[in-house]
């Protein structure tokens, strides 16, 4: 723990800001991911959902 604290307080700024901008795309990437998933979930659910009106509506 030590040796990393060192490491952390040794870091010039440039590199600071490197950190903090690759972490931040990080976290954008991985919000990005989850609104796809929930996109392509919701549009599954609606696909789902207008298959079965026509399934039922064609044995009327």
């Amino acid at each position: 723990m030590k040796s990393f604290m060192e490491l952390l307080f040794s870091l010039s700024f440039s590199e600071w800001m490197l950190m903090i901008q690759t972490t931040i795309m990080i976290i954008e990437c991985r919000i990005r991911i989850i609104e796809f998933e929930r996109k392509s979930a919701a549009i599954r659910s609606k696909e789902n959902r207008h298959l079965s009106v026509h399934h039922f509506s064609n044995k009327r």
